[in-house]
């Protein structure tokens, strides 16, 4: 309990296992995965909840593999544009020890314009670019195509083209 009367605390929960049949597309059939939940809360001074945050990660201390990879790379699109889910890309393109982040390059080609756009989408789509090779980055540059102007303008399409340029050589930008 804090000084105002206030207390929080949080639970979390590893869940591993294997989907037997297709139902969660981020959840690989047949490979097994490890996933953590996270569950925070605070209350105020009736003991009424009054922050609740549920954060969905990649198992504890452990590099995520290919099989969270593919179940990630399967719903990028739809995670990348919501805080949770961007939270959860991020950390498994900070987590990627083996190359698997290009996994999420062709879930995402045809939505960069429309991700650049999110103010969450923007960070997954700027942390992936950063760490790809130059040539990996071609997705992208499609994208902004015929586009530049209005991307430079923007203000988080904008912060995705910068990577662009700073990631990619002059010839292949041009």
């Amino acid at each position: 309990v804090s000084e105002d009367g206030c207390g929080h605390g949080f639970f979390e929960y590893l869940l591993a296992g294997t989907q037997l049949r297709p139902f969660y597309p981020m959840f690989p059939v047949g490979k097994r995965v490890q996933w953590r939940f996270t569950s925070r809360f605070e209350f105020d001074s009736n003991s009424q909840i009054r922050v609740h945050q549920l954060r969905f990660g990649l198992g504890p201390r452990e590099a995520p593999n290919a099989a969270q990879f593919e179940g990630l790379a399967a719903c990028a699109s739809m995670l990348a544009t919501t805080p949770g889910g961007s939270r959860l890309l991020q950390d498994a393109l900070e987590m990627d020890p083996c190359g698997y982040k290009v996994y999420f390059v062709n879930p995402l080609r045809s939505h960069v314009w429309t991700v650049s756009q999110s103010p969450h989408g923007n960070h997954v789509l700027q942390k992936l670019i950063s760490s790809l090779p130059a040539e990996e980055v071609q997705f992208a540059i499609d994208a902004f195509r015929g586009r530049a102007v209005e991307a430079a303008q923007g203000q988080m399409e904008s912060r995705v083209l910068e990577r662009v340029l700073e990631q990619c050589p002059a010839n292949q930008t041009a």
